[in-house]
């Protein structure tokens, strides 16, 4: 008979305990990590930890709340949507560990209500705050429907209907300034001398863009920072700035007169400081990089008539927009605006967010950097928050008209480097 097995090698065969509950697995070096420091609310910072780790995080009956909004605007960067619902609805259901004693159960019962009453409060913020991921997704929808219905959560009205503007709602439409004889055949871009032909033609550009600046979605620019993945909405942002910029010296060197071009000048300064008053910091950055340009620069002669308003509103703008609009003014500027309806220049976010993913590693032993997300946060949550308030503007459809075809044109070859420096040498030749 084969002898009997030895103490040591019953332990090395000895089965370990199965973990059928992905939430229940304890702490480990394998699965989370949290950093020395410690937090505002007592305890270590989170550094870095698996999927399952993090849901349990974020659900956690002791965990800062503060930590579900980073989660929820940054979960893009490391897993999708539907895989947060599925293990979401693991998560709620915890199920009742075997053979316990009447004090462990009710200590049990009270964690597994607060985990759900977290799960809960987390599913109400996607809905509400990220209501746009169950819009372009009926399959994760239909998911959310099915899950809401089975645990009888009342939250199934923002699920279909989305959640309500409240502010927006109890706002009035600021009606336009325009003269009421102003038609779509008396209107022109270019001309000069009527300031509320100006200051319409400024509120059209914060609709305009504000339009296009809505589109993007933050899993779109968390594609483009963490894969490098091109995404339609934000090019489409990009070529509305070019392209505002590229009418206004479009519109200068197509201009023979000296003194128009200089009264030109002058209008497009006005609007580019007016549009700056709405906190269309977009298409203002756009106006001054037009004026600052090459074309426009060299045109000494035009510039010596420029008027002292003029001249002080385009060194207020060039300060502003300093550094490519990384300037502290600017940053500035835009925390007075969070509470208004904005259009921030989205090239210093994604500069922001570009410099912080380079100089943190996505992942750390094989778990998601936290860290890293936190620190991506505050440029990605200021870019949601301005999505939220609309300009309260009223419409006027042949501005906006004239402007999208004059943007078109723009595309063409009158929106080139060359040709717009050849005109502008045209207006004034070389010395």
């Amino acid at each position: 008979a084969p002898p009997p097995p030895s103490p040591s090698s019953e332990a090395k065969t000895a089965p370990k305990p199965m973990h059928t509950y992905p939430f229940d697995h304890p702490d480990g070096k394998n699965n989370i990590m949290f950093g020395g420091e410690e937090t505002k609310r007592g305890g270590r910072a989170l550094r870095c930890a698996t999927l399952d780790k993090l849901i349990e995080r974020v659900t956690h009956p002791h965990f800062p709340t503060n930590i579900l909004n980073i989660f929820l605007l940054m979960y893009h960067s490391f897993t999708t949507p539907r895989e947060l619902l599925a293990r979401l609805v693991s998560r709620y259901f915890m199920p009742t560990p075997m053979n316990m004693v009447p004090d462990e159960l009710r200590e049990f019962q009270t964690t597994q209500r607060i985990v759900r009453l977290r799960v809960k409060n987390l599913v109400k913020s996607w809905i509400h705050n990220h209501y746009t991921d169950f819009q372009d997704d009926p399959v994760l929808k239909q998911g959310m429907r099915d899950f809401l219905s089975l645990i009888g959560y009342d939250k199934l009205g923002i699920l279909e209907t989305g959640p309500r503007e409240l502010l927006e709602s109890k706002q009035e439409i600021k009606k336009s300034v325009l003269p009421v004889n102003t038609t779509e055949e008396t209107y022109n871009f270019a001309a000069t001398g009527n300031r509320e032909q100006d200051i319409e033609t400024a509120r059209q550009l914060s609709l305009m863009a504000f339009d296009e600046y809505s589109k993007i979605r933050m899993r779109d620019v968390l594609d483009k920072i963490f894969e490098s993945k091109e995404n339609v909405h934000i090019r489409n942002l990009v070529n509305f700035f070019n392209n505002m910029s590229k009418l206004v010296q479009y519109t200068i060197v197509s201009e023979e007169r000296l003194k128009q071009r200089v009264a030109l000048i002058g209008k497009f300064a006005f609007i580019a400081w007016e549009c700056r008053t709405q906190n269309n910091f977009l298409m203002s950055y756009a106006i001054s990089a037009g004026l600052g340009s090459n074309p426009i620069y060299r045109l000494k002669k035009t510039k010596e008539l420029l008027g002292q308003r003029t001249m002080e509103k385009m060194a207020m703008l060039n300060q502003l927009y300093a550094k490519g609009a990384g300037s502290d003014q600017y940053r500035n500027a835009l925390k007075h605006a969070v509470d208004n309806p904005c259009v921030p220049y989205i090239g210093t976010t994604l500069k922001d967010l570009t410099f912080m993913h380079d100089g943190n590693k996505d992942t750390v032993c094989g778990m998601v950097n936290f860290y890293k997300r936190v620190l991506m946060s505050d440029s990605i949550q200021q870019l949601d928050q301005f999505q939220r308030k609309r300009y309260l503007f009223a419409p006027v459809n042949f501005i906006q008209d004239q402007l999208r075809r004059d943007f078109t044109l723009m595309e063409t070859e009158k929106g080139s480097e060359q040709y717009l420096y050849d005109k502008s040498l045209e207006r004034e030749p070389r010395e």
